[in-house]
């Protein structure tokens, strides 16, 4: 009889958790978010490890900060690598805004990680011990200079921290026809199998894989925004492991579910028994699909190319590239509903004015929850659309078309004076010309504000 109870008793807990679990998984994909880009913040500030704080050192750092710089602003390796970009872009003191010094904190644990090793060595020998106390000579005891620390691989004292002119910086890269990639980017999310002897693992937070800090710190370079799945109990349930390494796309579609990502790319890592490293990937953005691979390189060597791979792609596809010599103006008319107070009002032509996209914009109207803009564009419209939809600040409603406000021209006979009668447009905007017929159909794109400060009821 007892034995039947406890039997009883663990099939009902067992059951229980389950049933916990199943609605765990069932409550994270129905409450899944939807992916919103990330706003990148420093992309025009860059910072680098220097050995002093004296003049010499801070001219050269400038245009290594200038080179990481134009990484990030332009998503593509190789024109930073171009001598001729160099030759227009040096000196980069000419570009720098602003810069402060702070010590490196990669050297003071350096430096702590080598004085514990030395004080192991040598306990109980006090004198041994006092001259750990001096950060040069406990240098100096291994063996290097450290008047040219830059001959080993040891972190520099300090870190100089450059902010670069956004204005300047921008007009001479769209000057030279250089793609500028705002600071509005896809968060990707990585998923990864590595198989190391023999043992194939999924790559995630829960994880804490070196791996994953290697493509983080070089993602970091590009200024990509990728994030990684927990890979924990529920990702392993719901990931087709088989599927993952075979790079089939349905092998995450249930995974993805949990998370907030505008892309995802598939990663198969494999280490050989020599150490080297080679990778596959399948990066999906939308509705398009890229394939890569590398093989046979270091773990930092196969992220770079991997990273590099994405970031050319993205910035191709949301880099603002202006010829000058081809330039024109390209205008839309853009109306925002849910525009229900002033912050609402302030936060939305905040957002417009650091849209790389938008040259500039005015207010052609505002009435009620409804504002209409004239948004003269870097861009094309498609892209431009693409950048709203990816902030996440936008819900797409309709493309509409509509008959454009008339606006006549009266002379006033007695005063020799042309009087303008128009609507709520403002006609200098349009044009310079004060004599319009603005009777065209007009293209309006329509928008929701998603961000109201009021809630909906």
């Amino acid at each position: 009889y007892i034995e039947l109870h406890l039997c009883l008793l663990t099939t009902v807990f067992l059951l229980l958790i389950y049933l916990r679990n199943q609605i765990v998984i069932i409550l994270l994909l129905c409450f899944s978010q939807v992916g919103y880009a990330a706003v990148i913040d420093g992309v025009f500030k860059s910072s680098v490890e220097v050995q002093s704080n004296q003049s010499s050192d801070r001219q050269s750092a400038f245009n290594e900060a200038l080179i990481k710089t134009l990484l990030k602003l332009s998503g593509d390796k190789r024109l930073v690598t171009d001598s001729v970009i160099y030759e227009r872009f040096f000196p980069a003191e000419r570009f720098v805004q602003s810069f402060s010094y702070e010590e490196n904190k990669r050297y003071l644990d350096y430096v702590a990680s080598q004085r514990s090793a030395l004080n192991e060595q040598v306990t109980g020998n006090s004198s041994a011990f006092n001259l750990v106390e001096d950060e040069q000579t406990l240098l100096l005891s291994e063996g290097f200079d450290t008047s040219d620390a830059s001959q080993v691989s040891i972190p520099l004292q300090y870190l100089l921290n450059v902010d670069f002119s956004p204005e300047a910086l921008t007009k001479e890269m769209k000057n030279l026809g250089l793609p500028v990639w705002g600071n509005v980017r896809p968060n990707i999310m990585l998923w990864g199998i590595v198989e190391s002897e023999g043992e194939r693992d999924l790559i995630g937070i829960a994880g804490n894989n070196d791996l994953l800090k290697v493509v983080s710190d070089i993602a970091d370079n590009y200024a990509l925004p990728v994030s990684f799945p927990q890979a924990d109990g529920i990702d392993k349930e719901l990931v087709s492991m088989s599927g993952l390494w075979g790079l089939f796309p349905d092998s995450i579609n249930e995974a993805k579910k949990r998370y907030s990502a505008n892309g995802n790319v598939m990663v198969r890592f494999y280490q050989s028994v020599s150490g080297l490293w080679s990778a596959n990937w399948l990066f999906q953005l939308n509705e398009l699909t890229y394939a890569g691979s590398v093989q046979n390189s270091s773990l930092k060597d196969v992220s770079d190319n991997l990273v590099s791979f994405m970031a050319k792609i993205l910035s191709e596809r949301f880099s603002i590239q202006v010829d000058p010599s081809t330039a024109e103006n390209n205008t839309i008319y853009l109306e925002v509903s849910n525009i229900n107070t002033f912050k609402d009002y302030v936060d939305l032509q905040s957002f417009l004015s650091g849209l790389t996209p938008v040259k500039s914009f005015s207010i052609s109207s505002l009435e009620g929850p409804v504002i209409s803009l004239l948004v003269e564009l870097n861009s094309s419209s498609n892209q431009f659309n693409e950048y709203l939809s990816l902030s996440g600040k936008f819900k797409y409603i309709e493309t509409s078309s509509v008959t454009a406000p008339t606006v006549n021209r009266e002379l006033d006979l007695s005063g020799g004076q042309s009087e303008i009668r128009q609507s709520s447009i403002d006609v200098s905007v349009i044009s310079e010309s004060p004599i319009m017929f603005l009777t065209s159909i007009k293209v309006v794109e329509k928008y929701k504000w998603l961000f109201s400060s009021v809630a909906e009821k």
